[in-house]
């Protein structure tokens, strides 16, 4: 089995492979609803997200490219 450091270097830099490692996540929560005061939703719908992420950017560019080079080797051809 190749350490984490070494899957990396295989893989130029991309986590993929980890099969091995599984992580979970467990939770107990209690949720109180006695006070029911206050509105049940927004006024407004935030003006942008609260979240953002550019995690999957290069992936996400990755395949339009891909899909890109695709259509143009086949915009000429018919079936």
């Amino acid at each position: 089995m190749r350490t984490i450091a070494q899957q990396l270097a295989a893989t130029g830099g991309r986590p993929s492979g980890f099969d091995y490692l599984r992580l979970g996540l467990s939770m107990h929560t209690d949720v109180n609803i006695r006070n029911q005061d206050g509105a049940l939703l927004a006024a407004a719908p935030p003006a942008k997200p609260l979240l953002t992420t550019d995690a999957y950017a290069k992936q996400i560019a990755e395949a339009e490219a891909r899909i890109e080079q695709i259509v143009r080797a086949n915009l000429g051809r018919r079936g």
